[in-house]
């Protein structure tokens, strides 16, 4: 199974004693991260994939409280991750991010209005299978 979840505690305190952090410019503490599931407009064309590269920018976008919640996964489980975002949201959590394996995943997620973004892997889009090479590379690029 390609589907794994990751809760990252983010450490954004002042490397000393006499610099402060700007959190309205950081966007970290008790900010509200972007709202999710706002899909883009119908017929938008895709942003080219280095958009979707990981950044400290993206993730000080949908931090929250210093934490961001991760998963990632390829397109053969894409109804898992949907259902992971879905019963997130429900509960009023937002500060994630899911990282896509390949692109058809990232595409899909990208029209549904979820933060997604770009592991480079270029890895199948089908469930490899436990055990088989493709299955360990996967755990090599997590």
């Amino acid at each position: 199974m390609v589907f794994s979840l990751y809760v990252i505690m983010l450490d954004v305190a002042p490397s000393s004693p006499n610099q402060t952090l700007d959190s309205t410019s950081l966007r970290v503490g008790g900010g509200k991260p972007k709202s999710i599931w706002v899909a883009p407009a119908p017929g938008s064309k895709m942003p080219p994939l280095e958009t979707f590269r990981l950044t400290k920018e993206m993730v000080q976008e949908r931090v929250k409280d210093n934490v961001i919640i991760t998963t990632f996964g390829n397109y053969a489980f894409m109804d898992f991750i949907l259902t992971w975002v879905k019963r997130l949201t429900d509960l009023g959590v937002e500060n994630l991010l899911v990282g896509a394996m390949d692109v058809e995943l990232l595409e899909a997620l990208y029209q549904k209005g979820v933060p997604v973004f770009d592991m480079g892997s270029h890895m199948s889009e089908i469930d490899v299978g436990w055990g088989s090479p493709t299955f360990h590379k996967i755990g090599r690029e997590k």
